[in-house]
């Protein structure tokens, strides 16, 4: 859910958000008016966002003019990225994180700093391209 409502905002209140991280989440809306820059993490092994929806997605953010960085983390499951919460399997089970996720959890938080870095600190343009 907090995918959605930052994705929401960010199209809502363009002037307001500077940049927009979605963890596993996937939105089908009007992404008219998105200026921010979004990265988006998904767990590779998640029932509630096939890979198509993401790629589906991403296509929408980019065809509004957003920038928008994909990262799907290998042999992960929903929730991977928060400790302390039972992560869900592709067959919709319900268990407990794996080193993988754990692995997984940490690279996401890394990315994640550094696009928010990036992208709220003012990196330079050439930072910009390259990603």
């Amino acid at each position: 859910m907090g995918a959605s409502w930052a994705l929401w905002a960010a199209c809502s209140q363009p002037d307001s958000v500077g940049a927009v991280v979605a963890c596993y989440g996937h939105q089908d809306m009007d992404f008219d008016g998105l200026l921010a820059p979004v990265m988006c993490h998904f767990a590779e092994l998640d029932p509630l966002v096939s890979e198509d929806q993401a790629a589906q997605m991403q296509a929408h953010i980019r065809l509004a003019g957003a920038s928008v960085v994909t990262r799907r983390h290998p042999g992960t499951r929903h929730f991977f990225a928060e400790s302390g919460v039972p992560v869900m399997g592709a067959d919709g089970d319900i268990g407990e994180r794996g080193v993988v996720e754990e692995a997984a959890a940490e690279a996401a938080r890394e990315q994640t700093v550094e696009f928010l870095r990036l992208h709220l600190q003012g990196g330079t343009a050439d930072d910009r391209i390259a990603r």
